[in-house]
C-alpha cells in the first residue's frame, strides 16, 4: 500500500472518530435535557378513605392491572387490590 493510501484512511477514521464523538455528545445532551412541553401533568389524586390510625407499609405490582396495597392497623394487616386500569380497589384481603 502506498504512503497517500495510508495516510487518507487515517485522516478518515481521524474524522469518523471526531463526529462520533460530537454524536456521543449530542446524544448525552438529549437525554438529559427535559422539554416541558413533553412532560404531561396527568396526575390523578386517588383516596383508599384510611383511619387515622391506619398506615400504608408496602405497595407491590401484582402484574400490570394491579397493585397490592398492604395497610397496618393496630397490629392488624389487610391488603387492599388496585386496579390500575379502572381506578378503584377491587377487594380487600383481611388477615
Amino acid at each position: 500500500m502506498s504512503k497517500n493510501i495510508i495516510q487518507f484512511v487515517v485522516i478518515f477514521l481521524g474524522i469518523l472518530i471526531i463526529f462520533g464523538f460530537i454524536a456521543l455528545i449530542y446524544g448525552m445532551y438529549l437525554k438529559i435535557s427535559v422539554i416541558s412541553e413533553d412532560m404531561i401533568d396527568d396526575s390523578k389524586r386517588i383516596s383508599l378513605n384510611l383511619e387515622k390510625s391506619e398506615e400504608i407499609i408496602d405497595m407491590k405490582v401484582i402484574d400490570e392491572n394491579s397493585l397490592l396495597i398492604i395497610i397496618k392497623n393496630s397490629g392488624n394487616l389487610k391488603g387492599a387490590i388496585y386496579n390500575i386500569k379502572q381506578h378503584k380497589i377491587s377487594e380487600f384481603i383481611e388477615k
